[in-house]
């Protein structure tokens, strides 16, 4: 908690550091309402950004990003912190479909984070109204650019706020085409999402999450495990896995059939601020696909877990089920 403090304050430090050391180079830029030169809003943001994810690493919050992830997320905020240096439009055509993307991101983060989220900035809403007009105050007795350093906590605290207001002064900047190739990147995304949700219900339809009748003997042990319920009895884990070969060969279906039963116990589906354990991973094809269907009533972890864990063991065995990571370093369990 003190380091966490510390690493807030010193990076407030730099950035005013920054903004005073480049006071005398203003320049017009698509963000000049914010930041009065574009190194600087590549800092402030910068920093925003390091300081969540850290937090993100040490705490309970959105979990472990997979790999896939991780490197799309880079690659998004990357275009929108190149977006003010981009000025030729052959760059600009190709980075915009990237760029359109942060909507998709901002929108992602609002709605996992819940109405928890909302309780949290409001609690934090009425220093942010009083530092602002405080600040303005200032502002017009002892006019300086570098005030705007000074909004470092509230940015952070309202990122996701944040980040729509930019990306929307951003959009307000493209010409006609260039604001529809940009929108297309989030349209895609979204419609990318929604397929791979319907094939996830058509999957969970075969694998029957909901009931399971019959019990099975792994072939390696003597454990009792419940699997799908399926039309035949089955004594083996061998044949549980020759029911399943459809889904385990195709590699389209085998990914959302692994996300599917490693979902509560291995990828994180919802923010939960109560309790000291939750999934390692967070995989947002399945968190989004939970959003557009939920899977019926009975994909729920305190009803699936045991069986979705034992059936995953079974069709995914090179899968690790013990984990070396946490969703946060500082969980309680």
């Amino acid at each position: 908690m003190v380091f966490d403090i510390l690493l807030v304050g010193l990076l407030q430090l730099a950035l005013i550091l920054i903004f005073w050391g480049l006071r005398h180079f203003q320049e017009a830029h698509v963000l000049q309402k914010l930041f009065f030169n574009r190194w600087c809003f590549v800092a402030f943001n910068a920093a925003t950004w390091a300081v969540a994810w850290y937090y993100n690493q040490e705490q309970q919050v959105f979990c472990q990003p997979v790999a896939w992830a991780g490197v799309a997320l880079s690659l998004v905020l990357g275009s929108f912190l190149l977006f003010p240096f981009a000025a030729k439009k052959r760059l600009r055509v190709w980075m915009l479909p990237i760029w359109g993307v942060n909507w998709f991101v901002a929108l992602y983060l609002l709605v996992f984070a819940s109405d928890e989220y909302l309780i949290f900035l409001g609690i934090h809403l009425p220093f942010f109204i009083g530092f602002h007009f405080l600040l303005r105050y200032y502002k017009r007795r002892h006019p300086s650019p570098i005030y705007g350093a000074l909004y470092f906590y509230p940015a952070l605290m309202g990122l996701p706020f944040f980040l729509l207001y930019q990306t929307f002064l951003m959009q307000q900047s493209l010409g006609w085409r260039e604001g529809w190739v940009a929108i297309g990147g989030p349209v895609r995304v979204l419609g990318l999402g929604f397929t791979l949700a319907v094939r996830m219900e058509t999957l969970l339809c075969k694998i029957d999450l909901v009931h399971f009748p019959h019990h099975v003997e792994v072939a390696q042990g003597k454990e009792t495990i419940e699997v799908a319920s399926l039309s035949t009895p089955i004594d083996s884990a061998k044949a549980v896995k020759a029911q399943f070969s459809d889904l385990v060969n195709n590699p389209l279906d085998a990914y959302l059939s692994e996300l599917l039963l490693g979902a509560h116990w291995k990828y994180h589906t919802q923010l939960c601020l109560y309790d000291g354990w939750r999934p390692p991973y967070h995989d947002p094809t399945l968190v989004m696909s939970t959003w557009l269907f939920h899977f019926t009533d009975g994909f729920e972890y305190w009803y699936t877990l045991p069986q979705s864990a034992a059936l995953y063991q079974i069709l995914f065995p090179e899968q690790p089920v013990q984990f070396q990571c946490r969703c946060g370093k500082h969980q309680l369990i």
